[in-house]
């Protein structure tokens, strides 16, 4: 039998052809397994279609022509919204391809989905205030990436809730208030520009029990190239175990050093620490991981 191009149609006919299927209909439908995307170009020697086949899925991609690329979105986002009934799962969204219209798109996502699972930003220093206004539209995100090159001066914003992953690529703009405050079980903040004390003080927070007592991994950026400066009085142990070290690789975390130094949670739990270097940058990693592993 020759398999219905359901997703070819306009969006019209589509809207007709779904109204009248029933749930078990629907769900045969995507029992095909396959995967679409859809591109909206100005180019006309761009448009065309095209299919990859794995042994898992297929997955199809269209390029059409448009006039207003950025109209069309927002008519399969309606689409997507309205009829399918769908929330989006995952957005990668580059300020910088249509600037002018970064807070048009942001209003009308978010407009009724104020959580998204995954969501990775593109950023010049020219869309700060987008990245600010888009982030305030957003009330929780399972994973978020931030992946501006630079901010503007005096730029704060602060971070939605989250619970898995979080990496900013230039976080000078956090403060020790946002540090504490982060639940996310993975966290990456490049760029820090938090003193040695302040960094101190997020260990001894976390040794305490009074912050992220759901961190599995972290690295963020010290301002010394020593990490007993960060260190400092809290109590710690020196470790060469293979095992440690190996877990601390496992988190991709990539160092020289044959010396880890582990510190105690009150609640038993321990985190093994390190110091990476990249170019004159030096990070602090920590992993955690049960007392009796």
């Amino acid at each position: 039998m020759d398999v219905f191009p359901l997703f070819q149609l306009p969006l019209v006919a589509m809207e007709h052809i779904l109204s009248m299927m029933n749930p078990f209909e629907f769900e045969l439908t995507e029992g095909i397994r396959e995967r679409w995307s859809f591109d909206w170009t100005t180019d006309k020697s761009e448009i065309g279609y095209e299919t990859n086949d794995s042994t898992e899925s297929i997955e199809h991609k269209v390029v059409k022509y448009s006039e207003n690329p950025i109209g069309d979105l927002m008519k399969w986002h309606y689409y997507i919204k309205e009829v399918l009934g769908c929330q989006f799962d995952s957005i990668s969204f580059n300020l910088s391809l249509v600037p002018n219209q970064n807070r048009l798109i942001s209003d009308r996502i978010f407009s009724h989905q104020a959580s998204i699972p995954r969501m990775i930003i593109y950023s010049s220093r020219d869309e700060s205030e987008d990245v600010k206004y888009l982030l305030n539209k957003i009330k929780s995100c399972d994973k978020l990436f931030l992946f501006g090159d630079h901010y503007e001066d005096n730029f704060h914003v602060e971070i939605p809730e989250g619970r898995s992953f979080l990496i900013i690529n230039n976080a000078g703009f956090f403060n020790y208030e946002q540090l504490l405050g982060l639940k996310y079980q993975h966290i990456i903040l490049r760029g820090l520009t938090l003193t040695n004390q302040e960094i101190n003080g997020f260990l001894k927070s976390y040794i305490a029990c009074e912050s992220h007592l759901d961190l599995n991994t972290i690295e963020i950026t010290i301002q010394s190239g020593d990490i007993m400066d960060v260190i400092m009085d809290i109590p710690h142990e020196e470790t060469t175990d293979l095992d440690t070290l190996k877990k601390l690789t496992r988190n991709r975390f990539l160092f020289n050093d044959t010396k880890a130094y582990n510190i105690h949670r009150f609640d038993g739990k321990m985190a093994s620490a390190i110091m990476t270097r990249a170019q004159d940058t030096f990070n602090l990693c920590l992993a955690i991981h049960d007392a009796d592993s």
